[in-house]
């Protein structure tokens, strides 16, 4: 109790030299520090500064990044890198909120979505024999499978260059309007992490996630590219990167007790989105026996 009292008061005095703001109460949890209508948050990805600025000005209600005394956007505070950012609104994260940031961004490069999630894939692999978790050992195969599942999938669609301004997570309600978060994308990919999100959570109505689906004219492209990306499990893969760095391997416990719910969601969304789009069937997936939740079984299909 004491050590959080100590660190708590040494934020205190760091925020105020860098800063020149006198803190009261302080808040801390999930790796970032809450007073008032700020968050000093840390952040170990780079902003992209020029995406930052054109959405400040579409009047999103975004947070604001408040610069420090050298005039810098982060901080470096024992050896980690902090933003203060500042709220300008406050905004519960729901489908109808997600609509808000369907917004066009003239971008010529693709995103290959393949050679991405290739590279990681091979990263974990490498880094997988040296972890001694044994819930990683048990399933890491049988997600690794599922990743390479959605690459095969990605590979057989003709790619586009319609992006949208996107978010590298959506964590909490948080990432919706934290500006560092902001990164271009296809618009499949912000429904798609929200749509896993409140599946794990257990807090999906399908009913919204359809009409989501209608009131934003989805593409038959963008129905494949949101199928694609349900398959790809990046849950687990940042609980993954979680439990590298040393948290507890009980981060996977959600995820694997819902494998079965979730193979049988991922084959409901298929017979969905096949009434839209030509979607390759997946045998293992489409043709598996419909069991209860509480039963646990990884398929050795990989």
């Amino acid at each position: 109790m004491l050590t959080v009292f100590c660190i708590k008061f040494s934020m205190r005095n760091t925020i105020q030299y860098y800063y020149n703001i006198e803190v009261d109460e302080l808040e801390y949890k999930n790796n970032n520090y809450y007073f008032g209508d700020y968050i000093l948050t840390l952040s170990y990805r780079d902003i992209d500064e020029q995406l930052y600025k054109y959405v400040s000005k579409l009047n999103l209600n975004n947070y604001d990044i408040i610069l420090n005394n050298k005039e810098e956007m982060f901080t470096i505070i024992n050896h980690k890198r902090y933003f203060l950012l500042k709220k300008k609104g406050q905004y519960a994260l729901n489908f109808n909120n997600l609509e808000r940031f369907t917004i066009p961004i003239k971008d010529k490069q693709l995103v290959h979505w393949d050679k991405l999630w290739e590279n990681k894939i091979d990263y974990y692999e490498k880094l997988a024999k040296t972890l001694t978790s044994s819930k990683v050992k048990d399933t890491f195969h049988y997600y690794v499978g599922l990743g390479e599942n959605a690459i095969s999938l990605y590979k057989m669609v003709k790619q586009e260059n319609i992006v949208f301004l996107s978010h590298s997570r959506l964590f909490n309600d948080e990432d919706y309007l934290n500006p560092i978060n902001y990164i271009v994308d296809y618009r499949a990919r912000d429904v798609a992490e929200y749509t896993k999100r409140l599946f794990f959570e257990n807090r999906l109505n399908i009913n919204d996630l359809y009409l989501y689906f209608n009131r934003n004219n989805f593409s038959s492209y963008d129905y494949v590219l949101f199928y694609i990306r349900l398959l790809y499990p990046s849950y687990y893969f940042d609980a993954y990167d979680r439990i590298v760095n040393g948290e507890e391997e009980n981060l996977l416990d959600t995820y694997i007790k819902k494998i079965n719910e979730y193979e049988n969601f991922l084959r409901d969304m298929y017979f969905y989105i096949k009434s839209y789009a030509f979607l390759p069937k997946i045998d293992w997936l489409i043709n598996k026996k419909n069991l209860p939740n509480d039963k646990f079984k990884i398929h050795p299909y990989q």
